[in-house]
């Protein structure tokens, strides 16, 4: 992974989250993507190495098989699940 990885976070309210990153973190570059079906292109877009994702759309629509098997993800961060 970089030293400076490219991070999305994904979760349907990403703007506190944001603020509060831009703040501590200026140097990273971090996108947000509020839906379930942006979530592959946006990966694929921005090469991201980190996701932070939280799964607010229900179980059957979550898009799992994105984050598996992106070949740029090297983290995956699941809020709720003590990670």
């Amino acid at each position: 992974m970089s030293a400076r990885p490219t991070i999305i976070l994904h979760t349907d309210k990403p703007a506190g989250a944001l603020a509060v990153l831009a703040e501590t973190h200026p140097d990273l570059e971090i996108h947000a993507c509020d839906t379930y079906a942006g979530l592959p292109a946006l990966i694929e877009r921005v090469a991201a190495e980190v996701v932070y994702s939280i799964r607010f759309d229900g179980t059957p629509r979550y898009p799992r098989q994105a984050l598996t098997e992106s070949p740029t993800v090297k983290w995956i961060s699941i809020g709720g699940s003590g990670t």
